[in-house]
């Protein structure tokens, strides 16, 4: 793997993910979490621990876990 691809991860501490989730969760902001891969979820934080996170999603659409290990990004919206 390119030392770049790793690089750019260092902005992106798994404390600053579990800050994030609790920020979102007190202030009850919406929250968006880029999964490795994959989709992208937005919604009200319901729970979060060290291993995953529960998100009500926005419109409407259901409930959904996301693994915090698949998480590449987030951004409280």
């Amino acid at each position: 793997m390119p030392v770049q691809e790793l690089a750019w991860r260092r902005e992106k501490w798994r404390k600053l993910l579990s800050e994030a989730l609790h920020t979102a969760q007190k202030e009850g902001r919406p929250i968006r979490l880029v999964v490795r891969d994959g989709p992208t979820f937005e919604g009200r934080v319901l729970w979060w621990d060290l291993g995953a996170a529960g998100l009500e999603l926005s419109g409407g659409k259901g409930d959904v876990v996301v693994q915090r290990h698949a998480v590449d990004d987030w951004l409280l919206t």
